[in-house]
């Protein structure tokens, strides 16, 4: 549906007394600040729904005086005609004060407003009207689509974010698991993502309250455990004994070598270090080069798919160009036979003479000489008069003839220039086409990479000389002294322990059959949590993924913004958004003038979803060098010097 604004009259609105303004499809209305032209769109607005540009309801219409007092009895209208798809329709809304005598009073006291509706000159009631307007665009459909700033600026978050959901059919389940195949672990037949991470979320809290009361009941029976028996102790003792006697043996022969086995082990890590600096040198340049060419290649496929766009639109505008010009070939055609036929009737009408007579019918007798002066000239301003009207005709037929002439020159022109533009756009999709098949093949070698064979031969190299040394290491014999007098103490000091503990026996094996059932559901509930976490993991990689597939879908409908509709936090969650940015810039850091060009971009979009181009406003247009092509009618408010109104086709 395509609608267009024809005229809008003013009448005691705000502050402008009387106006009447005829719209083109690309207008500019101009003015200093304050002369009205913010005003041209709330009466347009209100007309249509009864509120503002800003969609705000209560504000005042009614025109003030000098001293800034509301003037009364007076009736503030506004109209509107438009055409829709062709056909013409007129709307009407009249707000008027009511006065009313209270009993007992001869003054007329001020009660109230009312509001008069008319379409099309007949009085409606007020459903009957929103009705009417509702068959042609919704209020939603009409702030969407009518102000630049509203989608990006007035709208709340939410309600943005369920609207541009709405432009792409959702992202199914199998769209999700294709993407990412490991994500086919998740239960998705029976449960929703929500229901398996609220799930997971609750049997680890629980896994993770039960793990946390085990320790202290495995440490509860430790410290009840009896442990001395005393024939266990007199064995005990006899061997630590002959331990003691074996060391004192021992150290008669011994010799230092701590230092070799520290600086052999100190050989061996660092081997081990080399081995893993090649490996991870390796695999950050491999995701680097994935990176650059991911980022390559999405280039090159935006840059594709706006070329597809513009050469859709100028063939568009080729089509409409070409029509535009068989009709007015036609008309010419149509003017110049109009024309043959009027160059026809001059020549006759010039040729006819009076072919009357100058007998009185009343008395049968001849006219007197003044009486035959009056019928010829009579005769005479009859034939001068048909002569100039049929003048007139033919300077109409010229006129429109040389105007579908010079429009006919000026879309040739246009023609071979969106011809060339073509060609100029299509070489470029073309030149980029065969860029993406490079980069799509720079990319599968780059996922593909492996390491070489010679940093392969280099970590083996290292670990096998790590494996000598490890080997070198278990083949020393001899131990520090240091070590073994250390031995030696402790020994003695479990040997004196010993003797005080002889005494003491027994051996809760109940204990320690309690400890290993602990100790065997603690391992079974970290397995558990570990696997309640993964699906938790799964969760996440599911909702990212899903958030990629959908932003990707609704970021091909447009042409310069972006959206974000999902956010990654720092905690790794996922938070629900709509930000938009244009030219990679934050719609909130933006200029003026790119905010107004995104928010055309976005009414170009939802335009075409819901299948309506309806008049747009874009206020403070003085701000934007080049606006970007829209196919509806477009309306632009510029600050100028003018102290008075002017209206203007763009």
């Amino acid at each position: 549906m395509h609608v267009t604004l024809k005229k809008l009259t003013l009448s005691n609105f705000k502050g402008i007394k009387e106006k009447e303004i005829d719209f083109t499809e690309k207008t500019n209305i101009s003015g200093d600040n304050a002369t009205g032209k913010s005003t041209i769109f709330d009466a347009y607005s209100w007309l249509l729904w009864g509120k503002d540009s800003f969609n705000r309801k209560d504000y005042e219409i009614k025109p003030y005086d000098e001293n800034n007092d509301i003037i009364h009895n007076l009736e503030s209208s506004v109209v509107g005609i438009f055409d829709i798809d062709g056909k013409g329709i007129k709307f009407e809304r009249i707000y008027k004060e009511v006065w009313s005598k209270k009993r007992g009073s001869n003054t007329e006291t001020f009660t109230g407003n009312t509001t008069d509706f008319y379409i099309n000159d007949v009085p409606k009631k007020k459903k009957e009207y929103e009705d009417e307007i509702g068959k042609i665009v919704t209020e939603d459909e009409f702030n969407l689509l009518s102000n630049p700033i509203y989608f990006n600026t007035i709208l709340d978050k939410k309600e943005r974010r369920n609207i541009l959901l709405s432009l792409v059919k959702d992202v199914s389940t199998d769209d999700v698991i294709r993407a990412k195949k490991e994500l086919k672990d998740l239960d998705l037949e029976h449960y929703s993502i929500d229901e398996i991470q609220a799930m997971a979320n609750a049997s680890s809290k629980k896994i993770n309250n039960k793990l946390k009361e085990i320790p202290a009941r495995i440490d509860e029976l430790e410290k009840t455990k009896t442990t001395e028996d005393f024939t266990e102790l007199e064995k005990e003792k006899s061997e630590i004994q002959k331990s003691i006697d074996d060391i004192d043996k021992y150290l008669a022969g011994t010799k230092d070598v701590g230092k070799e086995i520290e600086e052999k082990q100190k050989a061996m890590t660092d081997l081990l270090s080399e081995c893993h600096k090649i490996t991870g040198e390796f695999e950050n340049n491999k995701a680097k080069l994935i990176k650059e060419a991911e980022t390559d290649l999405n280039d090159t496929r935006r840059k594709i798919t706006a070329a597809d766009y513009e050469i859709e639109n100028l063939i568009d505008r080729r089509k409409t160009l070409a029509k535009y010009q068989e009709r007015s070939r036609d008309s010419i055609n149509k003017y110049k036979k109009d024309m043959e036929i009027l160059r026809e009737k001059w020549k006759n009408i010039q040729l006819e003479k009076f072919d009357g007579n100058f007998i009185c019918p009343t008395c049968g007798k001849e006219f007197d000489p003044e009486k035959k002066d009056e019928i010829l000239k009579h005769f005479n301003l009859d034939k001068s008069k048909r002569l100039e009207e049929i003048g007139k005709d033919g300077q109409y037929c010229q006129g429109e003839v040389k105007s579908l002439e010079e429009d006919l020159a000026a879309n040739k022109e246009e023609l071979e220039e969106i011809q060339s533009t073509l060609l100029k756009i299509s070489d470029a999709r073309a030149a980029n086409k065969m860029l993406e098949a490079d980069q799509e093949e720079k990319l599968d070698k780059a996922q593909k990479l492996e390491l070489c064979d010679k940093a392969l031969k280099e970590i083996d190299e290292r670990r096998e000389k790590s494996k000598a040394i490890q080997k070198e290491i278990d083949d020393i014999s001899k131990v520090d002294n240091t070590q073994k007098l250390e031995q030696k103490q402790v020994l003695v000091k479990s040997l004196d322990e010993i003797n005080t503990k002889l005494s003491n026996q027994g051996l809760n094996a109940k204990l320690d059959e309690k400890i290993s059932k602990y100790e065997k559901e603690e391992k079974d509930l970290a397995i558990a949590y570990e696997g309640e976490q993964y699906k938790l993991f799964l969760c996440d990689e599911y909702t990212k993924t899903y958030a990629e597939l959908v932003n990707d879908k609704i970021n091909k409908l447009f042409n310069f913004v972006e959206f974000k509709l999902f956010d990654t936090q720092i905690n790794g969650g996922i938070v629900e958004v709509a930000d938009a940015t244009y030219g990679g810039v934050p719609y909130g850091s933006l200029n003026s003038a790119a905010q107004i060009n995104a928010g055309l971009d976005v009414i170009k979009a939802l335009s075409k979803h819901f299948e309506k181009q309806i008049p747009i406003f874009v206020d403070n247009a003085e701000s934007v060098n080049k606006l970007i092509d829209v196919d509806s009618q477009l309306i632009t408010l510029t600050v100028s010097k003018l102290k008075n109104l002017k209206v203007e086709e763009l």
